[in-house]
């Protein structure tokens, strides 16, 4: 996960399972999200308030 500025936030390794995040933990902004599987990168773009 990056904020706007690219810096990594927070980044984690998940093998066949969910991970939660809670965004509580996060400050107000916004983050893009950035899973890669096997062949595939797919980003998403998350608003915390």
């Amino acid at each position: 996960m990056y904020d706007v500025s690219g810096k990594i936030v927070f980044q984690k390794m998940v093998l066949n399972g969910l991970q939660n995040l809670k965004p509580e933990s996060l400050e107000s902004g916004v983050y893009i999200i950035s899973l890669k599987f096997d062949d595939r990168t797919e980003s998403y773009r998350l608003i915390v308030k």
